[in-house]
């Protein structure tokens, strides 16, 4: 049986690249562009992996929706390029973070 993989902001001439790709590794392949797309074709079929191409902030939304509610689907990101170094300053570096709205009550508590 063919596993069903999702890649999420994929250009149009990509796709059959990719279905090409999977041919010959037992997976078949799916696309979604819009968050109500993604959301609606999760809810229909379980997916073991999702592709997803980060090119701006908002785009870490639906990595945020997966994580939450799909815990055991593998979840590769492709961060653009304007993206790669703040992921890896998240991901490397040590900080606290603040919520908004402002209070300087939160701050007391770190200075």
């Amino acid at each position: 049986m063919k596993r069903p993989i999702l890649f999420i902001g994929y250009e149009p001439s990509l796709r059959n690249e990719i279905r090409d790709f999977l041919t010959d590794r037992e997976g078949v392949a799916y696309f979604s562009d819009a968050v109500e797309d993604t959301l609606q074709i999760m809810r229909s079929r379980d997916f073991d992996t999702v592709v997803l191409n980060i090119q701006r902030i908002e785009d870490a939304a639906i990595l945020r929706y997966i994580n939450m509610h799909y815990q055991k689907t593998h979840v590769l990101i492709m961060p653009g390029r304007q993206l790669q170094d703040a992921i890896t300053a998240l991901v490397d570096g040590q900080y606290e973070i603040l919520h908004e709205p402002f209070r300087l009550e939160e701050l007391k508590t770190f200075i």
